[in-house]
C-alpha cells in the first residue's frame, strides 16, 4: 500500500513542486494586496471573508486534481495492466489512489488554514469562518474526486476528466448560491454549522466509501473479460 501511494505522489511530483511555487506566489499577492481592496470601507467585511476563501478554493481545487493525471499516466505506461500480473489486489490499488488523493487534499487545506490564520492576525476577520473555509473545500474536494477515480480506473481520463468538470461546476454554483446569503445573514448561523460540520463530512465518508464499493466491483467486472 505504502508503495502505490509514494508512486501515485511520484507520478506528480515536478506538477507538485511548480504549484507549491505558484500557492506561495499567490500567497504573498493575495497578502500584500489585501488593503489595496478596501478593508477600511464598509465591504471591508466581505474582503475579509472572500480573499482567503478564493485563495483556499483555488489551492486546494487545484492543487488535488493533479492525481487525475495519475489515471492517464497509469494507463499510458501499462501499469493498470502490469498491476494484474503483480500481488495487489484491487482492493489495494484502489484505496493506496483515494487515500493519496485524500492526504494531498489534507495538505493542501492545512495550507490554506495557515494563510488564513496569518491573513487574520493582519487584518482582522472572523476565526470561525478561516477554518472552516478550507476545512469544508478539503471535504467538497474529497465529495468531488472520490466517484470520478472508479470512472476513470473503468473508462479513462477522458471520462474522468468530463464528470470531475461537471462535478466542480455544479458545487461552484450551489457555493455560489450559499455564500452570497450566508453573507447577507439570510441563512442561519445554526443552519451553515449544520452543514459544514455534520452534512459534508458525512457526505465527505459516504462518497470515498461508495467510490471504493464500486471501484472494486469494476475492475473485478473487468478483469474478467
Amino acid at each position: 500500500m505504502k508503495g502505490l501511494i509514494l508512486k501515485d505522489f511520484y507520478l506528480i511530483r515536478f506538477q507538485l513542486i511548480i504549484a507549491s511555487v505558484g500557492a506561495l506566489l499567490m500567497a504573498y499577492l493575495c497578502y500584500s494586496g489585501a488593503p489595496s481592496t478596501g478593508l477600511d470601507s464598509s465591504l471591508g467585511y466581505v474582503s475579509r471573508i472572500l480573499i482567503p476563501a478564493m485563495f483556499d478554493y483555488i489551492v486546494i481545487v487545484i492543487g488535488s486534481s493533479f492525481f487525475l493525471n495519475t489515471i492517464a499516466e497509469d494507463f499510458s505506461s501499462g501499469w493498470v495492466m502490469q498491476q494484474r500480473t503483480l500481488p495487489v489486489s484491487d482492493r489495494q490499488a484502489i484505496g493506496a489512489k483515494l487515500i493519496s488523493t485524500y492526504i494531498l487534499i489534507g495538505a493542501l487545506a492545512l495550507f490554506a488554514l495557515g494563510f488564513n490564520l496569518v491573513f487574520r492576525l493582519s487584518y482582522g476577520g472572523t476565526l470561525e469562518i478561516m477554518i472552516a473555509v478550507p476545512l469544508c473545500v478539503g471535504l467538497i474536494q474529497v465529495i468531488t474526486l472520490s466517484p470520478v477515480f472508479p470512472l476513470g480506473q473503468r473508462y479513462g481520463i477522458k471520462s474522468a476528466n468530463t464528470v470531475y468538470l461537471l462535478l466542480e461546476i455544479l458545487m461552484a454554483i450551489i457555493a455560489a448560491f450559499t455564500m452570497f446569503p450566508a453573507l447577507s445573514e439570510e441563512i442561519p448561523i445554526i443552519a451553515l454549522r449544520i452543514v459544514f460540520y455534520a452534512v459534508l463530512p458525512l457526505l465527505a465518508v459516504i462518497s470515498g466509501a461508495v467510490s471504493f464499493a464500486v471501484s472494486k466491483s469494476l475492475l473485478l467486472i473487468d478483469s474478467e473479460k
